[in-house]
């Protein structure tokens, strides 16, 4: 292996680490340094999924809505099949009383992930 093919491959292993941790902190509601860690792939990696949606679920819960929405929007647009993404674009929206543009996103996640209890309560909460 050489030495490029090394550090390329350290650098996947650090970002799955980084990644794990940051999940770890959401899981725990610790939103500003799941977003801090988060912020940081995304100036290694800009596009990675992973940390646009770490991100962008960190300022939702931060309750900095509009921030979350533009992060969630460009998550949405690049990763077309991410239910998760969806849900959480559906709640952020919601947070900003746009229902229409909530319902929307609700309806697309659950297209994708039927499993998704909680955009059908809030779905069912418009009906």
């Amino acid at each position: 292996m050489n030495h490029d093919a090394k550090i390329s491959t350290q650098k996947t292993n650090d970002i799955r680490i980084a990644i794990q941790h940051a999940q770890e902190m959401l899981q725990h509601k610790a939103y500003a340094p799941a977003k801090q860690q988060g912020c940081e792939i995304l100036k290694i990696f800009p596009d990675e999924p992973n940390a646009l949606f770490i991100v962008g679920v960190s300022l939702k819960g931060l309750k900095r809505f509009d921030e979350a929405k533009i992060t969630l929007q460009r998550l949405v647009k690049q990763t077309k099949g991410f239910a998760l993404a969806h849900q959480e674009l559906g709640f952020t929206l919601h947070a900003l009383g746009h229902v229409k543009k909530a319902m929307t996103s609700l309806r697309d996640a659950i297209q994708i992930e039927s499993n998704l209890p909680h955009s059908w309560k809030l779905l069912l909460n418009y009906s």
